[in-house]
């Protein structure tokens, strides 16, 4: 496989002011790939194939030149994967460079829901706004959601389970903008970490907030296969491979009957483990 380019400079977070600029450098280790004057060669001379054309062109005969497979665009989103989940989750941590690896190591992961706090360039809907539909009919969700969405699901979640159960907002939104969440008991924002540690750590929540609009949301809930909350109309977009872990909440926060049920289910089945008698000594 070639080396990707991780590094990609980018103007517009510098003039927006994000707290992430989302340079991605020194975040992988690139040893394993087909990188340098290799990588650049086969640039120039392999063939391409598209994707939906790659088995078929590689069963038929044996190349008589190297092959580049191209993959692009979001098509089926993470479906075609599914059944590769294990192999990518290993995959990506074998990639991480040492340091990232040791962040990860060293961060906090004792927490129950994981929330994706989406800011940056998007303009925010207001509580109880529905995103804009195109022409087409389609949902334009070029917005984040509202913060007091994000405030009823946690509170959802915890009279659900009867507890205050521990939250960890994963953000790159402004200290100003974190404050209704944080002013919540037992909720929590990390100092930021880079993006791909955010993600892993977001992947081991036991249950997750994403954002809709964000693909950012959408691979924590792929690698950790949790139940997962999403705005209204925004689920069938990005998901579709765990049809029983995905729920919408209302445009109030308000959540579903059977996500209700399951985080129920969860907490039982969580206590009767806590207190299961040792063993004698």
């Amino acid at each position: 496989m070639l080396a990707p380019t991780w590094t990609q400079p980018k103007i517009g977070p510098l003039l927006r002011g994000e707290t992430d600029p989302r340079y991605y450098t020194g975040l992988f280790d690139n040893s394993g790939y087909v990188r340098g004057i290799s990588k650049y060669w086969l640039l120039l001379r392999a063939q391409r194939v598209a994707e939906p054309e790659a088995e078929a062109v590689l069963a038929a005969s044996r190349p008589s030149r190297p092959t580049l497979l191209v993959f692009s665009g979001l098509e089926g989103n993470f479906s075609p994967l599914v059944g590769h989940r294990d192999l990518l989750r290993a995959r990506l941590h074998a990639i991480l460079a040492r340091p990232t690896r040791a962040r990860l190591r060293s961060s906090e992961t004792d927490f129950f829901v994981g929330v994706h706090f989406r800011r940056g360039d998007k303009p925010t809907l207001r509580f109880g706004q529905y995103y804009p539909r195109m022409p087409s009919g389609g949902i334009e969700m070029n917005a984040a959601c509202p913060t007091e969405w994000f405030v009823r699901c946690i509170q959802g979640i915890r009279k659900a389970i009867g507890r205050c159960v521990s939250v960890r907002i994963f953000s790159d939104a402004h200290e100003e903008e974190l404050k209704p969440l944080l002013r919540l008991p037992n909720v929590h924002c990390p100092r930021q970490q880079s993006s791909i540690v955010d993600m892993l750590l977001l992947a081991r929540s036991r249950v997750l907030i994403g954002t809709g609009g964000s693909s950012f949301s959408m691979w924590p809930t792929f690698l950790g296969s949790m139940p997962t909350i999403w705005y209204p109309e925004t689920r069938s977009f990005y998901t579709g491979w765990q049809p029983s872990s995905d729920f919408e909440a209302g445009v109030d926060g308000s959540l579903p009957a059977e996500l209700v049920c399951r985080l129920r289910q969860m907490h039982d089945c969580a206590a009767r483990v806590t207190t299961k008698p040792g063993p004698a000594q």
